[in-house]
């Protein structure tokens, strides 16, 4: 357990040569053994605490950022266009294209 942060959790601690991670046992779901096999490009391994892993990690950081702004460009965009609502006489219309299909 940690008796600092939480003292009623337990918790898994890895040991990598340059650090330690403590894993909550509640995600220990998210551990996986690595299993290269014989993949043809194996990955770069870095340190925890490196160069590295730091870029790597400000990379996913500032795409994630990206991403989100642009799902909020998107809805910011369809909140703003007007468009005529649905016409109830064209229902004839897509009850001939539905039956157009043949699949149900």
């Amino acid at each position: 357990t940690d008796p600092i942060s939480n003292p009623l959790a337990t918790l898994l601690e890895i040991a990598y040569s340059d650090a330690v991670v403590h894993v909550p046992i509640e995600r220990a779901y998210r551990l996986s053994r690595y299993r290269a096999g014989d993949a043809a490009v194996k990955p770069r391994l870095s340190r925890v605490k490196g160069e590295a892993w730091a870029k790597a990690k400000r990379k996913v950081e500032a795409n994630t950022v990206q991403m989100a702004e642009d799902v909020l460009a998107l809805y910011a965009t369809r909140e703003t266009l007007n468009r005529s609502p649905f016409d109830p006489s064209a229902e004839g219309m897509v009850k001939v294209f539905a039956k157009s299909f043949p699949f149900e």
